[in-house]
This record gives C-alpha cells, structure tokens and sequence, in this order.
C-alpha cells in the first residue's frame, strides 16, 4: 500500500489487491478480480474525518491460488504471469500518477482503453470538470436560504439571479467559474442584461431596466460575499477580492413608486360586492389590506390568537428578523372583514399571480361602474399597503403609530409607501396660508405710521421681536426693485 497526502483535499492510500470472490459463470469461472483500491481521507475538523472508497477495475481475472495480497504481486504459475503484472502494474502507476499530481494530470489510456477512470477524478473536486459553476454555488446559497425559512419573495430573488446568470452562460457559449469573477465579467453580464437578456414584460423582449439590473448585481454580490468569508471551508482559493471593487456593481437601485387609492376609491371598493365568488375574495383580501396595511404574505397567516383586546398583534413573515411586530387597534372595517372568517385568514390563501391579476379584473370593473372615481388601470398587491399607510398620513396621524401598525421599523423604509394627493396638498398649502403672516400684515397697512404696536400683534407671531422701527424697515420690501 502507498500513502499520499495532499493538502487540505485529503490523505490517499492506494493498492492493488483482491476482493477474493471467484467468478460464478463464464470464460472466466472461478476466477478473482484484481483491482486497485483508493481510499481518501479528510479532515472535517473537531476529530472527525471522511472516509471515502473507489475500487478501479484492472480487467485481470487470475486463478486466486497465484495472487499475493501482501506482496501484491502474480506467482509464476499463473498463465501469462508477466503480461498481467504489466499490466496491472501499469495502471496502478497511471492511478498512482494522477492522484500524486493532486488529480490534475491527465490520465494516459493508449495503452489501458478498457479502465474506467471516471470514478477516479470525481475524488478531486478541484478538477474543472467537478468545480461547481458559478450558478451552482448560488443554487447552494439560495437552498442555504430556504432551508432557513426564510420568506419566499426573499429567497426566490436568489433563484432569479441564479438564473440569469446560467442564461447569460448558455448566451455566450461558457460557464462561468468563480475565476472568472472580475470587472471584465461584470461588464459582460451587464451588457447582456441591458441588451439580450429576455424579458416578455418588455415590448421587444429583450433587456432589463436599471433597477433590475442593481438588484441582481446586489444579490450576486452577497453570495459572493458569503463564499469570501468560507472561502477555507469551501476550499476555492480562485476566488478573488476583484468583486470587491467600486464599479463592480451595475444599474441603478429603483423604488417602486407608491401607487394609492383615495379615501373615496376606498371606500368604493369597501362597499361594492361582487357576484363571482373568485372575484369577491379578491376584493375582501383588498379590502384588508386597505384598511390594515398588511402585506400580501400576511394576508392568510393571521389567526384567533393574533386578536388581543381588539388589537391584531403578529409578527410580519419579511421582516422577522429585525424583531419589528405589527401592534395595531382593529378599526371598524378590519374588525368586520376579520369577524366574517372567525379571524381566521386562512381561507385567502391565493398565490400573489393569481392575486395580482385578479385585482386587474376588480379595478377594471369598478373603473367602468364608477368613471367619476378615476381609479387608475393597474394596481397590484403592494398598493394597498401603500394606501392605508397614505391614508393615515393625509389624516394627520402620528407617524409613531402608523410605524407601529404596519410593523415598519423606520420612517425612512416607511416613506417609500406614501403618496399624497395633488387635494391633500392643496389643502395643506391652504392651511398654511390661513395662518396670518408679517407679510399679510404689511399689504392690509397704507401707511407705516398705522402699524401696530408690539401688544396689538405679538400674541400672533410669539417668535418674532416687533417694534416700529423693525416694521418700518421691512415696509421696504412693498417697493419693487
């Protein structure tokens, strides 16, 4: 037996010898099978290690009477003693070779056709051919993920990106391998991106836009930063810090602008019921969300014991890992919508595409019975979130309390939701404007001498020193330059 050991891929020890079982039937009847041996070893850390065996078939059947497992040699009462051994011997070298050159030599088969090599390279997952592919280390990444619950609409992102960049593979006719990972790819995926990459929801099929783009580059760039931190674990010293760079990341990041309802769309919605059943839990799950700003994942995860003194408390699927609950006092439309399914949401368990698009067809039809509505002609799931949270804010509602009912743990996340009709503003400029200024103190003057002293209007503007001179003095701004 010889013994190698090869770096962090494992301790080899190989031989050749017999598993002494004589052939049953055929030409070789009674015979042994003489083969080589590999076992591998590996270090896994903490006192264990991984054993691993191959058996390489050298196609020499010999009498088990003239085989020598110690010596592991042919006696010379064997028929053809010294072409077998050469043989055998010969490819004990060849295995021997390829396992000494850390499995990168490769093996010559000129002479010895009928060996099957195969299961000999896959002990060297350095080999090219057993090297994951970049797609293959996100597939890992993304399994990682979802074997650790986390939310869907989360995990799939990863899945999306793994599969754009096998599409960008196919695209340009080679893998992509974590050597490959530089500023010169990320300009070729981003290239591909821009101008080939399919996409149907694009009229000529072909490209994404910028937010896309980053998002992808976002998600590649953290499973790359997951492989740089276990790089030893992982044993793939071809990853490089080139990844790392400024300009490695393309596109442009892209918020969805929010997309509302007003309060009488609302409330339109709230009171229309619809005959056909699909369309009618449609509205209701709708409705839902309008009122208690939810996201479409908690729509059907909300339950009798998510109802504590008339207050629906859960913690929201995306975000449970920021430890941020959703703390909110059941209004009179939520408490109504709950109360009819026994505060069990269960029952609006519909995946977001068919949600998505039968909100097309409740729009569509409240849009042709009330045109004077003006609702617009698309929303999705994500809107309804956005219009209670709009709604509360063109209500004057303390930005504290909106955070904690709809589970948000900044303003700055919860801004992104707002959307403030052109009414609201106007009325808001309105009421700024009620309130009496310096200015609308000056134009109701004719002379300078009839202004007010400091007790006739300093109960008005509390922050502001008055005296005649100082009126006097901005009187000057009556005159134009």
């Amino acid at each position: 037996m010889q013994k190698i050991s090869i770096d962090q891929q494992g301790t080899y020890n190989a031989r050749i010898f017999s598993q002494n079982r004589p052939r049953k039937q055929g030409t070789d009847k009674g015979k042994i099978r003489i083969e080589i041996e590999i076992l591998k070893y590996q270090y896994l850390g903490t006192g264990k290690n991984q054993r691993e065996r191959i058996l390489i078939d050298t196609m020499q059947w010999v009498d088990p009477q003239h085989w020598n497992n110690k010596s592991e040699k042919l006696s010379k009462k064997e028929e053809n003693f010294v072409v077998k051994n050469n043989k055998i011997n010969r490819t004990f070298a060849q295995v021997f070779g390829f396992i000494s050159s850390k499995g990168q030599q490769e093996i010559d088969q000129t002479e010895i056709e009928e060996v099957d090599f195969n299961k000999l390279r896959a002990l060297f997952p350095s080999r090219r051919e057993n090297r994951k592919t970049f797609a293959d280390w996100i597939e890992l990444y993304y399994n990682d993920k979802k074997d650790a619950r986390r939310p869907y609409g989360t995990v799939k992102e990863f899945k999306t990106a793994m599969n754009r960049v096998k599409a960008f593979d196919k695209f340009r006719g080679k893998v992509t391998r974590l050597e490959h990972i530089n500023l010169l790819w990320s300009k070729e995926i981003n290239k591909w991106m821009i101008n080939d990459a399919d996409n149907p929801k694009r009229k000529d099929g072909k490209g994404y836009g910028e937010g896309t783009i980053h998002k992808t580059y976002v998600i590649i760039k953290e499973v790359l930063n997951d492989l740089w931190k276990n790089r030893e674990d992982y044993n793939i010293p071809e990853l490089t810090d080139k990844y790392q760079a400024k300009d490695f990341i393309k596109g442009k990041r892209s918020r969805n602008k929010p997309n509302a309802m007003t309060f009488e769309q609302r409330e339109i919605l709230y009171r229309q019921p619809f005959k056909t059943p699909y369309l009618e839990k449609c509205r209701k799950m709708m409705c839902l969300q309008a009122f208690t700003g939810i996201r479409w994942a908690d729509i059907k995860r909300i339950r009798p014991e998510n109802i504590v003194d008339d207050f629906l408390i859960f913690t929201p699927q995306k975000t449970a890992h920021h430890n941020v609950e959703v703390v909110q006092p059941l209004n009179k439309e939520s408490r109504a919508l709950l109360i009819e399914v026994d505060f069990n949401t269960s029952v609006y368990d519909t995946s977001n595409q068919k949600y998505n698009d039968y909100i097309l067809i409740v729009i569509e039809k409240l849009r042709e019975k009330f045109p004077d509505a003006k609702f617009r002609e698309k929303y999705t799931s994500h809107n309804f979130r956005d219009t209670f949270i709009s709604l509360a804010v063109q209500k004057g509602v303390n930005f504290k309390s909106i955070l904690i009912w709809v589970g948000q743990s900044s303003f700055a996340v919860m801004d992104r939701y707002i959307e403030l009709t052109n009414d609201f503003n106007r009325l808001e400029m309105n009421r700024l404007e009620s309130k009496r200024t310096i200015h609308d103190i000056m134009e109701s003057k004719n002379d300078t001498e009839d202004i007010p002293g400091v007790e006739d209007v300093s109960h008005l503007f509390p922050d502001i020193e008055f005296s005649e001179e100082k009126m006097k003095e901005m009187n000057k701004f009556k005159d134009p330059i």
